[in-house]
């Protein structure tokens, strides 16, 4: 059976799961009203790497917050995770490797970026590809 944090779940609800197992464990430290918000601000997502085996738990936070609020909440995480003494993820006993990942950046989605300019980029590279007036073959 899958644990994360020590608490039994399917892998659709990991990341739910580990949210609110932050919440419980921020309770009687430091800082906890400012670890909540940025928490209830997070998007909290599970990703199996399955090439390398690793499980990543990606927390996407808003790009209002700052490089010393993801500090902080990078030491806070390590905090919380330290002071139970489950694995952060496991199967049938065993620890599995695992990471976790904090970002404020946005994804930036190459296809879609593509796919929007693909028209201009085709019409630029027919006027670069296309013999001037003049230029070209002479017939001979």
């Amino acid at each position: 059976m899958w644990k994360v944090l020590g608490v039994e779940g399917t892998i659709p609800a990991f990341a739910e799961i580990w949210k609110q197992r932050m919440i419980e464990l921020s309770k009687r430290k430091k800082d906890r009203e400012r670890f909540l918000k940025m928490i209830e601000d997070s998007d909290v997502r599970y990703v199996l790497d399955a090439i390398r085996e690793v499980h990543m738990f990606m927390v996407y936070l808003p790009t209002t917050y700052s490089r010393e609020d993801l500090e902080f909440f990078k030491e806070f995480v390590i905090k919380a995770t330290k002071s139970t003494k489950a694995p952060t993820l496991e199967f049938n006993g065993m620890m599995q490797n695992h990471g976790v990942v904090i970002t404020a950046q946005e994804d930036w989605d190459e296809y879609e970026w593509r796919r929007k300019n693909r028209t201009n980029w085709l019409e630029s590279e027919e006027k670069r590809l296309k013999p001037k007036e003049g230029e070209g073959s002479q017939g001979f």
